[in-house]
C-alpha cells in the first residue's frame, strides 16, 4: 500500500466510523428521551442536563469526523 491508499482507507474509516457513531447516539439519546417519557421522569434528575450536553458535544465530534474523512477520501480519488 502506497501512502494515497493510506490516506484513503483512513478517509474511509473516518467516514463510516463517525456515520456509525452518530447512529449509535441517535438509537441510544432516542430510547433514553422514550423511557423518561414513558416513566415521568422527567422530574429533576440531577445531571440530565450534563448529560445531553455530553451528547451534543460528542455527536458534533462525530460530525467533524465524518467531514475529515469525506474531505481526505475525495482528495484522494481526485489525484488517481
Amino acid at each position: 500500500m502506497d501512502k494515497k491508499d493510506k490516506a484513503f482507507v483512513l478517509g474511509a474509516i473516518l467516514l463510516i466510523g463517525g456515520i456509525l457513531s452518530i447512529l449509535i447516539i441517535g438509537i441510544v439519546t432516542t430510547y433514553f428521551d422514550f423511557l423518561l417519557n414513558t416513566m415521568d421522569l422527567r422530574i429533576e434528575m440531577p445531571g440530565l442536563k450534563e448529560v445531553h450536553s455530553s451528547i451534543s458535544f460528542f455527536t458534533s465530534i462525530c460530525l467533524i469526523l465524518i467531514v475529515l474523512g469525506a474531505l481526505i477520501t475525495a482528495l484522494n480519488v481526485n489525484k488517481k
